[in-house]
């Protein structure tokens, strides 16, 4: 199953319980039909880009509350959550967009920019050290931790540098 992100725009004026059941709507309805919601964030009170009009409104609004739904669900069980969030007549606006074509890449995407900035702080870590053996040995195993990095961070590379592989052919 796909990762989306639903951003709703909804009146300016809409009170809290509305949104929270716009929004537990969206949830119950995806976790009934095998899916799961990651994340949602309240943007809040945003202008819009251009003024938008929703079902049952008077006029055109310029701002809008902004709501970000992250979903774990099929493409069908999608299209209900759409159709049931454009019918809110507080609804001016939903738009889907795809994050991810399955949540292995989202959370290996996410893993790497994690270890990347664990690298990052280990050595701005090394440079505020005094010179000394500690810090040597925090500078080798650093490159070290960059060399293991390397191996691994083109997709389809040819070699494989695993150390089970290496001992067989030992």
């Amino acid at each position: 199953m796909p990762v989306y992100r639903i951003m709703t725009a909804l009146h300016p004026k809409v009170k809290l319980h509305h949104v929270t059941a716009a929004v537990k709507d969206a949830a119950t309805y995806a976790l009934a039909n095998g899916g799961s919601f990651l994340d949602v964030e309240d943007r809040g009170l945003r202008r819009a880009w251009h003024p938008m009009k929703g079902r049952g409104q008077a006029g055109p609004q310029d701002q809008a509350r902004f709501i970000n739904m992250t979903c774990f669900v099929k493409p069908e069980t999608l299209n209900v959550m759409e159709e049931n969030l454009r019918k809110e007549t507080n609804t001016l606006r939903v738009r889907t967009t795809l994050v991810a074509d399955t949540p292995y890449k989202m959370i290996k995407k996410q893993y790497e920019e994690e270890e990347s900035a664990r690298l990052q702080t280990n050595f701005m870590l090394l440079d505020t050290m005094p010179l000394g053996d500690e810090r040597d040995e925090l500078k080798r195993n650093l490159m070290d931790w960059v060399a293991e990095r390397k191996k691994t961070r083109f997709p389809g590379h040819r070699f494989d540098y695993s150390e089970d592989d290496k001992e067989e052919k030992l």
